[in-house]
């Protein structure tokens, strides 16, 4: 099996998000994807949802796959 790779220059990581709207471009890695977003802000609060280590959240026309997507 074969998985796409971070399309960041120079990186070689597995990649773990994918820009849904794009067919064959926008694969990521965890340190590479864009990052913060107004479809994470929370409407009742104003502030923007942040993952465990603190970081904002992708857009939401990100997928995430923590095993990598396929490279058919």
């Amino acid at each position: 099996m074969k998985l796409y790779q971070c399309q960041k220059e120079n990186c070689n990581n597995i990649a773990v998000w994918m820009y849904a709207p794009m067919d064959s471009e926008g694969f990521f890695c965890d340190d590479h994807v864009s990052r913060g977003c107004s479809c994470n802000i929370d409407p009742d609060t104003g502030i923007e949802d942040q993952d465990e280590q603190g970081r904002f959240y992708p857009c939401c026309e990100f997928m995430y796959n923590e095993n990598g997507f396929e490279n058919d």
